[in-house]
Parts: structure tokens; sequence; C-alpha cells
């Protein structure tokens, strides 16, 4: 997906690109896309990311790409990459890490790969709903220590599923849960005729508090922008009934943390299952992640041995693509 306004594809007569490679996933995946890369002709300074800011200062400014997973790329880094900086390509559909204003205001073009991860991420989603909902990870840890405790679950079918951004994950989610026999609600503010996916009933809200109040399962997806940041406040956590389990495959600053943890060490929050974290990686004393009433996975929601080398080849052909690189590969 393209962030910004479309620029053209720059010349082949232009000096040969250097990129700057900082993706994790990129360099720690065999694949095709090694050799796409190659094939191109670019310069390439390899760096493993994620980086902080201070680190990128000081790499960029010659350099007329990035390619990273989530790098701190602040405005003070694209001001110090231009002129030269021309595009960024991001593994992953997130670009919370990339200030969007500072590259639109300074030309600077975004790409990332959403849309390519929405299966993954939906099932990941569903599997913390699953380990929520039958204390599958404390059972396990439990077990394994010698404790033989017979944890009394509850079952999926029959109840309300919350999704919470109806976008395109949203509808992966919520043909899932309603394949387990589930009644699907959806919250969006503004909803349109084709904003439901076929086959799937939708309860459809426009109150985040009727949502919250209605179902016991709830999955969050909705992008973060500055009206979704900290939308999940101690108003919607006063709405959910005892007993409720919150998944969060999306962005942690959805949901106010100081809220969060008290819904937690009372009754009304049984589990906050998540696949991201307000500092990534996490402080080790950070007390979501140290909660018992907590389940963490670090952030691999979009990285399945399917989705990976799907980001990977659409990135690499998107900066191939961008620089008129790709008349050097063969189809």
């Amino acid at each position: 997906m393209h962030m910004n306004s479309p620029s053209a594809a720059l010349s082949t007569t232009m000096s040969t690109p250097v990129i700057l490679l900082t993706s994790s996933v990129f360099q720690s995946n065999p694949g095709a896309h090694h050799d796409l890369l190659k094939s191109g002709g670019f310069e390439v300074v390899k760096r493993k990311g994620p980086l902080p800011e201070s680190e990128l200062l000081e790499l960029v400014g010659d350099v007329d790409a990035i390619f990273c997973d989530p790098d701190d790329i602040t405005v003070k880094v694209i001001e110090k990459a231009i002129p030269r900086l021309k595009m960024i390509t991001k593994v992953g559909a997130g670009t919370a890490s990339i200030d969007l204003e500072a590259c639109k205001n300074l030309g600077v073009d975004v790409f990332n790969t959403a849309g390519l991860t929405q299966e993954a991420v939906a099932e990941h989603a569903i599997a913390l709903t699953l380990a929520a909902a039958r204390n599958i990870v404390t059972s396990s840890i439990e077990t394994k220590s010698g404790i033989w405790r017979r944890r009394q679950g509850v079952e999926l079918r029959g109840k309300n599923f919350g999704i919470i951004g109806y976008g395109g994950i949203g509808c992966t989610v919520a043909k899932v849960a309603a394949a387990l026999g589930m009644h699907v609600h959806g919250f969006r503010r503004h909803w349109e005729d084709d904003d439901t996916c076929p086959d799937v009933a939708v309860t459809q809200h426009t109150e985040l508090q009727s949502i919250m109040a209605e179902c016991p399962f709830i999955s969050l997806h909705a992008p973060l922008t500055a009206e979704t940041r900290n939308m999940i406040d101690a108003d919607a956590f006063a709405a959910i009934k005892s007993g409720t389990i919150l998944v969060n495959t999306s962005r942690a600053a959805l949901i106010d943390e100081a809220a969060l943890l008290k819904a937690l060490d009372s009754d009304r929050l049984a589990c906050y299952a998540a696949d991201v974290m307000p500092c990534e990686p996490p402080d080790p004393d950070n007390p979501i992640l140290t909660h018992p009433k907590t389940i963490i996975t670090p952030h691999v929601g979009g990285l399945t041995k399917e989705s990976i080398p799907r980001q990977l080849e659409s990135a690499t052909r998107r900066l191939l693509d961008y620089f008129d690189r790709s008349v050097l590969v063969s189809h």
C-alpha cells in the first residue's frame, strides 16, 4: 500500500541508488527476495534493525531508500535524509514508527505491505482468543512444572464476538469467528453498504460502549490515529461485563495503559491477550507483561511461512519498480 501521493518511477539514467536495508525479517529469512534485490543492481548498506533514531541519524543522508521493519524513522531522520531520500518501503502493515506527516511534507514516499498479512493476523487473533478462553498458556506452564491443575475454561460457540475496526483483518476474523458458531458484532464510526463481509451476519455498532457492553470477547483491529489513540479507556472498560476477554493484534496505543491495568486488577477483565506492546521489545518490568492475567506474544501475528515470502517479494518489487530497475528482472 502506498501511504503518500504517487511519484513517478525514477529514471534508470540516475546513478546507482543506495539502499539502506535494515529489515531483520528480510535478512533473517532465506528466499527469492535476496536474488530479486540483487538483480536490481543497487548499492546496499546493511544493518539489522529495528534501529533507533540515534543510529539512523548516523546512516542517512547518502541513501536513496530505506527498506525497513519498525525502525524509528522520526522527523529528525527524515530531515537529515533529504533531499537524497526518495522512498521508504516497510515490511508489514503498521507505519506508526514512521513520521508519515514529515514524509508527506518533505516529499518522501512510503510503502508498506498491507493486505498481505490479514489471514495470518486474523488466525493469530483467534488463537489468542482460544488461548485465553481455555487457559492454555497457564495450564501448560503449570503442567510442565509438575502442577496438575484442571482449570475450567469457557466455550466460544454461541457467544458474542466484538470486532473493533471492521476492515480487511477484522472481516477475516469475522469469518473465522462465525465458523466457530459465534455471533459477530462490529464497530465502526460510520458504516457503508459494502462494509459487511459476504456470508457473515454482523450486528453493527457506531457507539464503542455498546459493543463493549454486549460482547464477552473483543478483538481490536482499528488503525492507530489521533482519534483511536487510547480509545479503550476507563469509560470503555466500565462498560464491559465481568469475565470479558480482550484481544489486541493491532496497536498497543489503542488502549489506555492505566485503565487496562485497573481492569485487569478487577474481575471485569478475565484476560488481556496481545501481540503488541507500547514499547517493543518491552521493559521486563512492564506491569502488562508481568500481570498474571495477560498473554503476550512478540508481535508475530503477521509472521508465517506463507506471509513472509509474500511481504518480502512485494516490498522488494516495490523498490525495483520505484527506481525503474524492474527492467533488469526477468519475470
